[in-house]
Parts: structure tokens; sequence; C-alpha cells
């Protein structure tokens, strides 16, 4: 590839494998060494069971959700725009989710939200899909 001129008909295939070798190939000796330190301390199949957000609450654990700021940075939207908190289906529903232990807490966050954490400056910073 280092004799070949870079023109527009190559530019693409030019431009992913420079990004593939910066990317990957510089870095491909630590990334192994890195993969196989993991696979150590987590066998393979074990990885196969779990998706990504599964595996992050086995290795990181739960952390406290502040239901009080889960609920100051909750947004209504259609018949409960403006009305929010005073609304007694509202009410209902914010206790059974306190009524909940953490781990629960933690997986209907990760329904809502597709992740089981929360932004380390609290939900606030929490973004939806939508941007």
């Amino acid at each position: 590839g280092s004799e070949t001129d870079v023109e527009g008909d190559n530019l693409p295939e030019y431009l992913e494998a420079n990004f593939k070798y910066r990317m990957l190939g510089r870095v491909k000796p630590q990334l192994t060494e890195l993969t196989l330190g993991f696979l150590d301390v987590i066998p393979e199949a074990l990885l196969t069971v779990f998706d990504f957000q599964e595996l992050e609450l086995l290795m990181c654990g739960l952390e406290e959700i502040d239901m009080d700021d889960w609920k100051a940075n909750t947004e209504y939207s259609g018949e409960l725009t403006g009305i929010g908190t005073d609304h007694q289906v509202i009410q209902w529903w914010w206790e059974i989710v306190e009524s909940y232990d953490n781990e629960m807490k933690a997986r209907l966050l990760q329904f809502v939200t597709a992740t089981s954490g929360v932004p380390s400056r609290g939900f606030g910073y929490l973004q939806g899909n939508d941007g």
C-alpha cells in the first residue's frame, strides 16, 4: 500500500486501511495481552452468557440510586406535561419504584434508559438515544 498513490477511486479504501492501522494495528500486541489477561479472570464461555450491561452489573456492582435526583430530572410528556409529580398516577408510580430494592431499580433504569448506571454527575446528565 505505501507505493500506491491515493486518488479519488481508492480514497475510501485508503481511509479505512489507515483507520484500522491507527486504531488497531499499532496497539494490537497490547490489546492481545489485555484480552488474554481479561480472559484469565473471566472465562470466554461466561462472556457469551451476558450482554455488556449485565456484565457491567456483575463487575461493577450496583451503586445506590438517588431517587430524589431521578424524580427531579424526569421529564413528563403528553397529558402529564406541566402536571408531573402532582398527578396521582405519577405519585403511585414513584411509590412503587421507591419500594424496589436497588437491584430492581437498576433493572428498571436499564429497561427505560438502556443503562443500569447513573452518570457520575447525576440524572441531569443522562441522555436518551435521541441526545
